[in-house]
C-alpha cells in the first residue's frame, strides 16, 4: 500500500503520549530538505506508508522549504501534541534519498 507521491499522510495519535514512529534527517543548515531516516516497525508511520528516504514537503500548514532540523522536529512532534492535532504530512517519493546518505549523514 505505497502512498502516492505528494499525497498527504495523516498520522492520528490515539493516546496523547503516543509517538508517531519515525525519525528525520536533514535541514536547511545542511543544505538539504527534511527526509524520513527511520520508520519503526508496527508504528503509525509504517501503517500509513512512510518509507525511509521520503522527503517531507509540508506538515499541517507549515511548508518545509528551507526549514531547519530543529524547526521540523517542533512542527512534527511538539506543536501537534500541544494542540492535540493530527499530523498531516505531505511527502514526495520522487526525491527519495539513497539510504546511505541517511545513515552516514
Amino acid at each position: 500500500d505505497e502512498h502516492r507521491p505528494g499525497a498527504p499522510v495523516t498520522l492520528k495519535r490515539h493516546k496523547s503520549n503516543e509517538g508517531l514512529g519515525f525519525s528525520i534527517r536533514g535541514g536547511s543548515e545542511h543544505g538539504v530538505g527534511i527526509y524520513v531516516s527511520q520508520v519503526e516497525p508496527g508504528s503509525l508511520a509504517e501503517k500509513e506508508g512512510l518509507r525511509i528516504g521520503d522527503q517531507i514537503m509540508k506538515v499541517n500548514d507549515k511548508v518545509f522549504d528551507r526549514v531547519t532540523h530543529a524547526e521540523a522536529v517542533k512542527v512534527i512532534s511538539v506543536f501537534p501534541f500541544l494542540k492535540k492535532k493530527n499530523v498531516l504530512i505531505h511527502l514526495t517519493t520522487g526525491n527519495r534519498l539513497h539510504s546511505s546518505f541517511l545513515i552516514d549523514y
